[in-house]
């Protein structure tokens, strides 16, 4: 025997990470294990892109949480273009493992601050004080 496997891991590539000022897009890892494992992204710039890592490129997840990375804080992109793609890598194993990822526009989360529906415009009288709008989110995963 030339060597054994000690540790499975979880491979997602993520076809669009943006890093725009109008955009908050943002990574969900969830860690159902009992200790913590290490994660790591590795980023694919088209052409005439840089993308750089950053702070939160490399981590570790605690054990038994939920933990929601920043685009801006993971990477930073230059060149003509504030987006690129990355592969994202956890060394856990696949069933204890879930990850998601989300983007709200700042046009979005005014829109739900305020509590104004995107089919009429305007917040309904039968709509309780405290209502904030409708909250979509896409999870892929």
């Amino acid at each position: 025997m030339l060597g054994k496997v000690v540790r499975e891991g979880v491979s997602v590539y993520l076809p669009y990470v943006n890093t725009h000022s109008s955009v908050d897009f943002r990574t969900v890892m969830v860690n159902r294990m009992d200790e913590p494992v290490p994660y790591n992204f590795e980023f694919n710039a088209p052409d005439g892109i840089s993308a750089v890592g950053g702070a939160e490129a490399e981590g570790i997840l605690p054990e038994s949480s939920l933990s929601v990375l920043k685009a801006r804080k993971v990477v930073t992109v230059t060149g003509s273009r504030t987006y690129t793609t990355a592969s994202l890598t956890v060394s856990a194993s696949p069933e204890m493992i879930d990850i998601t990822t989300f983007k709200r526009t700042k046009a979005t989360a005014a829109r739900i601050r305020c509590g104004i529906s995107r089919r009429n415009n305007r917040k309904r009288s039968d709509q309780p004080a405290d209502w904030r709008g409708p909250m979509r989110a896409a999870f892929f995963v």
